[in-house]
């Protein structure tokens, strides 16, 4: 049974650590049989599909060194890869793709990424739902100690692990910046409290691939923040929006390099946000503000880029429908955002596209998704293409006043991009409140032991 665990334990590791332990000696060293049983594997954590042919490059270039090209042996290796590369990268359709994949990982020389990468597909990945800051019930409300995982098909949340290495009383008001890179979810920022010294000052790494010690430091924040936003492009977090000490309203943007641990001080945002709406898509970050002007960053040129006109102002949102959160979807063959927003008595969620410097409402007005029922808003994470909508009851629970005030999430709602529709509501249970909802790479909880045999 030890050995079970370990095996499982040793898996779930090297599937969510794909990124780095590709560029390892012993990745070079796996048989053939054990390279397609790791990267076959539907669990495998790719952020980018050219990735995988540069590790099978990486292990062809270790394994052929010492056989020469005109041989048996040599063509035999290159038929086996060709079928490695048919079944463990992904391309869109089917015109000779992975030919072209193959020829270029057996061609002498560096690997030539241009040849192929436009016919490279994006990887989709299970995904599931988790709970940052969570109150789970009967839990005492002493503030939001736990991480909760959260099932779309039960409605239940269980306890995954703990807050308390970073804050030990946490309390309720939290307003950290949380994000998502593969296994690893970053936190920065925020404090127990408003208004007092109990800052947190560094940003913390959570691995959700270990099974225990998941928290980490990473190293101090260049200054304090809450109430900010943070997301991750490529290796480099970015931090922008919210406040500073004494409440100083803060435009600067920062980037932290994950690999040097450098800080960055990048040009100003356009705009002041509190908990800025944000997200990001390819290399650019975007946010969007309470007047339905939307900002993007380019990474690479470190440019601001301002969204300020709507190609037909009648379709610009009344200014009472405030966003909320911003996911980029697919819809149909259109690359648009879903905009999570909400009214006094109204959750709805348009689809937006960036055309020619203007904002356009994807959706026709009258085909908006709302949800009308007497709940309010209490979180939302894009999961497997559609967007989850938490709900809390509008009737504010007793023996839950003040600071430690408390709308236990009541239901849950799912919104499909593709047909513009909400499903029912799913009930949730045991789950009072949960301040950071985010989705990560979903993992087994066993496996089973041996490669599989590739022949």
């Amino acid at each position: 049974m030890f050995m079970k665990e370990l095996y499982c334990d040793t898996r779930r590791f090297c599937l969510a650590h794909f990124s780095e332990l590709r560029h390892s000696k012993s990745f070079s060293n796996l048989s053939l049989s054990e390279l397609y049983d790791y990267l076959s594997d539907k669990c495998l954590v790719v952020d980018n599909e050219v990735n995988v042919v540069k590790a099978i490059h990486k292990w062809v270039s270790a394994n052929t060194c010492n056989i020469h090209p005109n041989t048996d042996k040599y063509d035999i290796l290159k038929t086996q890869i060709k079928k490695l590369v048919s079944t463990c990268v992904l391309v869109q359709g089917n015109d000779g793709a992975h030919d072209s994949i193959t020829e270029a990982i057996f061609r002498s020389g560096c690997l030539q990424t241009e040849q192929f990468q436009g016919s490279l597909a994006k990887r989709t990945r299970q995904e599931d739902v988790f709970m940052f800051w969570s109150l789970l019930s009967p839990t005492n409300p002493d503030g939001l100690v736990t991480i909760a995982k959260f099932s779309l098909e039960t409605g239940v949340g269980v306890k995954f692990d703990s807050m308390t290495d970073i804050v030990e009383k946490p309390g309720f008001n939290l307003s950290s910046a949380l994000c998502v890179s593969g296994p690893y979810v970053y936190l920065s920022g925020g404090g127990p409290a408003f208004g007092k010294i109990n800052w947190i000052k560094q940003v913390w790494m959570f691995d959700m691939s270990k099974p225990c010690s998941r928290w980490v430091t990473v190293c101090d924040l260049i200054e304090f923040r809450r109430s900010h936003a943070m997301v991750i492009v490529g290796k480099k977090l970015y931090i922008f929006g919210g406040f500073g000490k004494f409440r100083c309203k803060n435009t600067q943007l920062h980037s932290l390099d994950l690999v040097k641990g450098e800080w960055e001080a990048l040009p100003l945002t356009p705009t002041h946000e509190i908990n800025p709406v944000a997200t990001t898509f390819d290399n650019k970050i975007f946010y969007i503000c309470k007047d339905w002007m939307v900002y993007s960053f380019d990474t690479i040129t470190k440019v601001w880029t301002g969204w300020n006109q709507w190609e037909t102002v009648p379709h610009r949102p009344p200014v009472e429908t405030k966003p909320i959160a911003i996911f980029p979807v697919k819809s149909g063959d259109s690359d648009c955002f879903a905009v999570v927003a909400f009214t006094d008595n109204c959750i709805q969620i348009p689809l937006i596209c960036l055309l020619r410097g203007a904002v356009k409402l994807h959706t026709n007005e009258e085909n908006i998704a709302k949800v009308t029922n007497p709940f309010t808003y209490a979180g939302s994470v894009a999961i497997n293409g559609k967007v989850a909508v938490f709900l809390t009851c509008a009737k504010i629970e007793e023996n839950f006043y003040g600071e430690n005030e408390i709308n236990s999430i009541h239901k849950v709602m799912i919104f499909d991009p593709e047909t513009n529709l909400m499903n029912d509501f799913l009930p949730v249970q045991n789950v009072k409140k949960a301040q950071s909802i985010l989705a990560v790479p979903y993992f087994p909880t066993t496996f089973k032991m041996g490669a599989l045999d590739f022949k």
